[in-house]
């Protein structure tokens, strides 16, 4: 009578959860250490692609609306700035949208007012400098295009 040799080729639970336990006790030690500058740097990266999205959506607004929309940020900038969306009208100007950035992200501006035309251009050459506790993003706005350039400094 032959014997049959079964070979074991998947993990058992047991081994499953010893390793997920290992990985949540040093990914806990990893946090405790770095914990604020961790999440500082990825406050700055999502603050960074969210501003680069709104900057988009008011181009984008200007050429669907006909009407010049912009980026307002408040004289002073520094770290949990707040920023609004804003459209000018024949009336005045009218607030679209309202955001706060972290406070962890300090922001440096060229302008105050970021501004397009109803047909995409940038009214200016703009720049937005986003820095973390040990990373920065830099956003560049070419003014006939209106196009937007991202990059990591």
């Amino acid at each position: 009578m032959a014997m049959r040799t079964s070979s074991r080729r998947a993990f058992s639970l047991l081994e499953l959860l010893a390793v997920i336990t290992l990985i949540g006790i040093l990914s806990s030690i990893v946090i405790a250490r770095n914990g604020r500058t961790l999440l500082g740097n990825f406050g700055a990266q999502a603050d960074c692609r969210r501003l680069s999205l709104d900057l988009l959506r008011a181009q984008r607004l200007s050429i669907t609306t006909g009407e010049n929309h912009f980026i307002q940020f408040p004289a002073t900038t520094g770290k949990g700035i707040t920023y609004r969306l804003r459209r000018r009208t024949a009336t005045g100007v009218q607030n679209v949208e309202s955001r706060t950035l972290g406070e962890d992200v300090s922001v440096t501006a060229s302008h105050t007012v970021m501004e397009f035309t109803f047909e995409g251009q940038a009214l200016g050459a703009y720049q937005i400098t986003l820095a973390g506790n040990a990373r920065s993003w830099q956003m560049n706005v070419v003014p006939i295009t209106g196009a937007m350039q991202v990059t990591e400094l």
